[in-house]
């Protein structure tokens, strides 16, 4: 299976050489933007321009929170992207908190979240993508069908060797993006970083 390795960062990396990165085979890269309804990660800016300079194809993603509201958040995370430009990834939702969603149904939760794809959807006109791990998806989210809808593509989460390819969480047919490793060691990121693999072309999720 051919494959297309990437990462991705936040403000908790600090400074990265964004050009060790692309020497080192880093193909494409996922970028913190923002949380909630007002937090912006102070490194966002810099680090789309110079993951760009690199040549590295980037992506925006933000952080879900389940106590505010989901259209609020759409609106937050695209004021903080402005436009995407032809090149760039598509926008990434990332559910992970479960710890937010106690008390909270599977449908209302599902909702939620599908109300914040469908309004960065709608106001960035590309597909959103989401990130979640299989309890998430299964369980906080009741594998509502709506997740896998408008195109939307899965960046799995899923700590393990990378030889050890996990089958897709219901509703979506295949994983398009995994996220295999929190503990990364990569030239020119102090510390660990997030290890990434592709398994469609970056095509699929790239602005046209």
């Amino acid at each position: 299976m051919s494959t297309i390795d990437g990462l991705d960062i936040s403000h908790h990396q600090g400074e990265v050489d964004f050009k060790r990165l692309k020497a080192g085979g880093c193909n494409f890269i996922f970028l913190k933007a923002s949380e909630g309804v007002s937090f912006v990660d102070n490194k966002f800016a810099s680090n789309r321009q110079a993951a760009r300079t690199a040549g590295i194809p980037s992506g925006p993603y933000h952080y879900f929170s389940a106590d505010v509201s989901p259209v609020l958040q759409a609106a937050h995370f695209v004021d903080v992207v402005g436009s995407l430009a032809p090149g760039d990834l598509f926008p990434a939702l990332d559910v992970e908190d479960e710890h937010q969603f106690k008390g909270i149904s599977p449908k209302k939760a599902a909702d939620m979240v599908v109300a914040c794809l469908e309004e960065v959807e709608k106001r960035l006109g590309v597909p959103c993508i989401l990130y979640a791990d299989e309890s998430m998806i299964v369980h906080c989210l009741g594998s509502d069908a709506r997740l896998a809808q408008n195109g939307r593509l899965l960046w799995y989460a899923k700590f393990r060797s990378r030889l050890e390819v996990p089958p897709p969480p219901p509703p979506f047919g295949k994983i398009s993006v995994w996220q295999f490793s929190e503990t990364g060691k990569r030239a020119g990121v102090v510390g660990f970083v997030d290890e990434d693999i592709s398994f469609v072309p970056l095509e699929d999720f790239t602005v046209k």
